[in-house]
């Protein structure tokens, strides 16, 4: 599918410094950059719905395993044998 958009002289002259060399085209950086900011929208609605949960059902300290939690960077004894 294709769409037309207008751009401002100055995004169009950056675009056209980037190609030919690193893009083959126009279109390449557009759609590359699309791309980049399509992921970062996803990213950002996934960190937006993990806070509003957490923030509706916090974790109580009363939940979190403590005897499990290590200080010195070593997996707690007997994790090894735990089947994940």
């Amino acid at each position: 599918m294709q769409i037309a958009v207008v751009l401002d002289d100055e995004v169009v002259k950056q675009v056209d410094q980037m190609v030919p060399g690193r893009y083959r085209s126009r279109a390449e950086v557009v759609r590359r950059a699309v791309d980049a900011f399509l992921s970062a929208e996803r990213r950002a609605e996934v960190d937006r719905l993990y806070l509003n949960a957490y923030v509706a059902l916090p974790q109580a300290m009363d939940d979190i395993d403590t005897h499990r939690v290590s200080t010195d960077g070593q997996p707690p004894a007997g994790w090894a044998d735990l089947e994940w």
